[in-house]
């Protein structure tokens, strides 16, 4: 008859449990040895959540940074371009369709990158 190394094991330790401290076995300790290999795995996986830990920090600075500047509102100067009249944001550059001219009230004809403070400000014409 075969023998179950795993089933001798728990009749080995199911013996003399709860007396003995099961960490302490030499079965525990041959099975829950930490080989470099498990070890250098563990860490690369600290890393991973340590940097997963960072974007997430990144992007809650963002929202609330984007939800402040919502909040204060505000002006800005665009550049005015010529032939054919368009606004130029000052800080991402992005340019205006021809409408953007002709109703400046209407913030939505006027674009920007999604990581522009100008974003939810106002146009403000000189």
């Amino acid at each position: 008859m075969e023998t179950n190394p795993v089933a001798e094991m728990i009749i080995d330790i199911a013996k003399y449990y709860p007396e003995i401290v099961v960490e302490n076995t030499q079965w525990y300790k041959v099975n829950n040895e930490i080989t470099s290999e498990i070890e250098r795995e563990r860490e690369r996986k600290r890393e991973r959540e340590e940097e997963l830990i960072i974007i997430q920090e990144r992007r809650e600075r963002e929202i609330e940074e984007e939800l402040r500047i919502k909040e204060e509102g505000g002006y800005f100067s665009p550049i005015v371009l010529t032939n054919p009249k368009r606004y130029k944001c000052p800080i991402c550059n992005a340019i205006s369709g021809t409408d953007a001219p002709k109703n400046p009230e209407d913030a939505s004809l006027f674009v920007h990158y999604f990581d522009c403070i100008n974003k939810f400000k106002k146009l403000e014409l000189k």
